[in-house]
């Protein structure tokens, strides 16, 4: 199979298709091949761009727990709680993090301006209700809600803030 090509880049990918032995071209012009036409090196060196855009793409954070950061999301450092910022976005108003509970530690009261989902990776967490939150439960709250949370034994979430901003309630 041929491909079309203009000097040294070659404007096409290669697919071998193994039920008729040949190649399928798509038209491209992301990397350079030389003028022989071989479809299996053209396939290869597709692989190849791909995993080099995967790579330059991805990003992987190690999260240790001497790494967590004092939490300070309201402008002061909380007591007990540490947490691993890992994305956000301003004008999505979307924020996800890691936070650790130390044992006998607790939230601020606070009102949801957007959604808070959390994933309970590790521990307990026991909600201003009563409610108890075990490892492997999936909470969410929804806009408008408002709460505090206590760990009596220390605990670690994945949390999920989207869709506005979390604010701190302050007591009378």
């Amino acid at each position: 199979v041929g491909v079309t090509h203009t000097g040294d880049d070659w404007l096409g990918y290669c697919f071998l298709n193994t039920s008729s032995n040949r190649c399928v071209v798509v038209l491209s012009s992301h990397f350079s091949l030389s003028k022989q036409p071989n479809c299996e090196r053209m396939f290869l060196e597709f692989i190849y761009f791909l995993e080099r855009s995967i790579l330059e793409k991805r990003q992987i954070i190690a999260i240790n727990a001497e790494e967590l950061l004092p939490y300070n999301r309201y402008g002061k450092v909380s007591s007990g709680l540490k947490w691993l910022p890992l994305s956000k976005d301003e004008t999505l108003e979307h924020e996800v993090f890691i936070i650790r509970f130390e044992a006998d530690s607790s939230s601020n009261l606070h009102r949801h301006n957007g959604n808070e989902e959390f994933y309970m990776l590790e521990g307990e967490l026991i909600d201003a209700d009563g409610k108890v939150f075990k490892k492997g439960d999936y909470v969410k709250f929804e806009k408008g809600s408002e709460h505090s949370s206590y760990s009596k034994t220390g605990c670690t979430l994945l949390v999920i803030l989207y869709g506005g901003k979390n604010e701190l309630i302050l007591p009378n």
